[in-house]
C-alpha cells in the first residue's frame, strides 16, 4: 500500500505527505473505518486531481439530469449525486428497480475506469513484491491478500440515482428544509422510486456521509 499511494503522489520520497495526501488523509478521517466510504474519498481525490469531480455539465446529450429548483440548486445537485454515485445503494437481488439518469451513467462510466485503474496499480505493486523477493511466496493466503486489496468490486450509480431523486424532489417543495418534508420525500423514495431499496433512507445518510468527507471543508488544500 505504500508503494502505491507513493506512486500516486500521496506520499514523497521523505516519507511524509504531499498536498494532495493530506486532502486524502482529511477525507479519510471523517470517513472512519467504514471501507465503502473510504474507497469512494480516494476515488474522488482522483478524480479531483484530473478535474472530473464538479459541477458543471459534462453530457449534454444525456437526459435526466436535475432539473427542478434554481440554477444554483441544479448544480449543487448535480455534484452532490455524482459524489454520491461513487458509494453504493443496497439493493434486493431482482434486478435495479427505480428512475433512471443517463447523465449517471455518463459519470459512473467514469468512475468505473477509475476503479479499475487503481485496482490494477495495486495488483502490480503486490506482483512486483514477490516477484522481487520482497516478500515470502511460499505461503497459502494468496487469495486472502488478493481479496483484500482496495476496490475488488464496482459499485453502481444507483446511489447517485437516489440522492439526484431526493434533492430534485425536495426543490419543488414550499418548504424543503423542514423535518416533516424531508421525511415525506424519503418515504416517497422508499415506496415509489426504490421499493426494492434495502434501506433507503439509511442510504441517504451514508450518501451525505460521502459527501462531508468529499466536501471542501476536508479536502481543501
Amino acid at each position: 500500500m505504500w508503494r502505491f499511494l507513493h506512486l500516486r503522489g500521496y506520499i514523497n520520497d521523505e516519507h511524509g505527505l504531499t498536498a494532495w495526501g493530506k486532502a486524502l488523509e482529511r477525507g479519510l478521517n471523517v470517513a472512519g473505518s467504514d471501507i465503502e466510504i473510504q474507497e469512494a474519498v480516494f476515488v474522488a481525490v482522483e478524480l479531483l486531481r484530473l478535474e472530473l469531480l464538479h459541477q458543471h455539465y459534462m453530457f449534454t446529450g444525456y437526459s435526466h439530469a436535475p432539473i427542478r429548483g434554481s440554477d444554483d440548486d441544479r448544480r449543487y445537485n448535480t455534484l452532490i449525486s455524482r459524489v454520491a454515485s461513487l458509494g453504493r445503494l443496497r439493493h434486493n437481488s431482482i434486478g435495479f428497480t427505480g428512475p433512471l439518469s443517463r447523465h449517471l451513467l455518463g459519470f459512473h462510466s467514469m468512475v468505473t475506469t477509475m476503479r479499475q485503474a487503481l485496482r490494477d496499480l495495486e495488483e502490480m505493486c503486490l506482483l512486483t513484491l514477490f516477484m522481487g523477493g520482497d516478500a515470502e511466496r511460499d505461503r497459502d493466503d494468496l487469495a486472502e491478500i488478493s481479496l483484500g486489496l482496495p476496490f475488488l468490486t464496482d459499485n453502481d450509480c444507483g446511489l447517485g440515482i437516489a440522492v439526484k431523486s431526493y434533492l430534485d424532489e425536495l426543490a419543488g417543495q414550499p418548504d424543503p428544509t423542514s423535518p416533516a418534508t424531508r421525511d415525506a420525500t424519503r418515504q416517497k423514495g422508499s415506496t415509489e422510486w426504490f421499493p426494492h431499496s434495502i434501506d433507503y433512507p439509511g442510504d441517504l445518510e451514508k450518501a451525505f456521509k460521502i459527501w462531508d468527507a468529499v466536501s471542501q471543508h476536508s479536502l481543501a488544500q
